[in-house]
Parts: C-alpha cells; sequence; structure tokens
C-alpha cells in the first residue's frame, strides 16, 4: 500500500495533480489514504487511453444513451404489455378486484345473518326458539372462520346491529 505522495512520485506528477484525478473520479478514493500501486496505475492508464483517442472521459453521473435508450424500450414494453392484459381481461386492477370481493363478501354476511331467522319462521312456534338457537350459533362459528386468520369472533352486539342492518336493506318479499 503506498500514500498519495508515493504514488504521485511513482506517476511522475505531483501531488496537487493526483488529487485534481481523484476529485474527477478518475482514480478512485481509497480508504485511509492507502493507495494499491498497480490499480492507480491501470485506472491512470486508462484514462490515458481515452484521452489520447480523442473522447470525452467520463464524468460522474454520465449516463450511457444507448443503456438508457435500451431501458426506457424496456419499460415502455412491460407498460404496453400490461395495458394489453389490461384490456383483455388477463389481469385486473386491484381496486376493482377488492371492490368485488368486498360486495361479495356483504352479500354472504347479509345472508349468513339473515339464515336463523328465516329457518326459525318456517318451524312451528314451538321448537323456533332452539331452532334460531341452534342455527345462530353455527352461522356465528362459519363466520369467525371467514374472518382474517379464523381468530375473529361475531359478538352477539355485532349480530345484533348486522341484523337491523340487514332488515333495513332487505327487499319486501313479494308474495
Amino acid at each position: 500500500m503506498s500514500t498519495i505522495s508515493q504514488v504521485a512520485s511513482h506517476l511522475d506528477m505531483s501531488e496537487r495533480r493526483f488529487r485534481e484525478l481523484l476529485d474527477e473520479t478518475v482514480i478512485t478514493r481509497a480508504p485511509r489514504g492507502e493507495y494499491d500501486l498497480d490499480a492507480v496505475r491501470r485506472q491512470y492508464i486508462g484514462h490515458l487511453r481515452v484521452v489520447a483517442a480523442g473522447r470525452q472521459p467520463a464524468q460522474a453521473g454520465d449516463l450511457d444513451p444507448a443503456q438508457e435508450r435500451a431501458r426506457k424500450d424496456r419499460a415502455l414494453a412491460i407498460a404496453t404489455e400490461l395495458k394489453n392484459d389490461l384490456s383483455i381481461g388477463k389481469v385486473v386492477l386491484i381496486d376493482d378486484a377488492m371492490a368485488a370481493v368486498t360486495v361479495q363478501h356483504m352479500k354472504l354476511r347479509n345472508k349468513l345473518l339473515s339464515l336463523p331467522s328465516r329457518i326459525a319462521s318456517r318451524i312451528p312456534e314451538k321448537g323456533s326458539a332452539q331452532v334460531f338457537t341452534l342455527v345462530e350459533a353455527e352461522v356465528l362459528s362459519a363466520m369467525a372462520e371467514l374472518t382474517t386468520g379464523g381468530e375473529g369472533h361475531v359478538t352477539p352486539a355485532e349480530v345484533i346491529a348486522e341484523r337491523g342492518l340487514t332488515e333495513q336493506t332487505e327487499e319486501p318479499a313479494h308474495g
């Protein structure tokens, strides 16, 4: 490992010129100022070749036009493919899918919550309360399994509130 003054002396330049090359990122700055003489020599010779060929040395932040054009073309191809897939129904927007699932979930929930009342109303008065309780327990169990992770429990208060909403939104039966 060599210091800045040793490397500058080896490359036959001043320390000031070597520091300028570091600032121009022609030569990679070494941690703790310990430079690998061979690596620095290769970087400097590469820089001299670029300058001798009459090309502009690459600056930090310069972009390769061909690479950027390829990146842009790839992005446009992906966007076009996604647009085409969307138009033929091969893919759907997540918001549309979530809205459809939410609507179906609400319909199922309303049907399940109204199930005990509908079944109990078809049973003779004597056993309807018992049937109502049994069916309601099974519906609550099924709904608990439908919640995220199967851990949720539907409370009686939620059932009463949901039943009230269900009764308000249900269409009257036509006889």
